[in-house]
């Protein structure tokens, strides 16, 4: 498959794999994508998250910050690793002057990320702006 067909495929998929340890944020955050029509497969737990990533290919791989037992930093290097054009945002309460968030945002798959809490107009405007870069390369 060509890049330019993979590039399509991406913006057309509307599967969002959705990482975040705190499973009151998890449901909360799933809620709001599908409101905006989106599947979602939402994992609290990273490894898991590593065997969906190898099976599927998803539009967006959003994922938390901080976490108990793997960084999103080291999740998102992972899946830079694995799938370099696999798309890729964080959710953080940091601020942007946190070191580690400013890390991650340096990684090539990582094209943006929202702030905690969640609001659902800002979330349509990253998801917004995800299809559209996407769509123009």
């Amino acid at each position: 498959m060509t890049e330019t067909a993979n590039v399509a495929q991406r913006a057309s998929n509307n599967l969002i794999l959705l990482i975040d340890d705190q499973p009151i944020f998890l449901k909360a955050i799933a809620a709001l994508l599908e409101e905006l029509g989106y599947r979602v497969t939402p994992t609290s737990c990273p490894m898991e998250a590593i065997q969906f990533f190898k099976e599927k290919s998803y539009f967006l791989v959003l994922c938390d910050l901080y976490m108990s037992s793997l960084s999103g930093y080291k999740l998102l290097t992972r899946f830079n690793h694995d799938k370099p054009e696999q798309v890729c945002c964080l959710m953080t309460g940091a601020e942007l002057d946190e070191p580690l968030l400013k890390k991650t945002l340096r990684l090539n798959n990582v094209k943006g990320y929202i702030k905690k809490p969640i609001k659902f107009e800002e979330l349509d405007r990253l998801l917004a702006n995800i299809k559209k870069q996407q769509l123009s390369v």
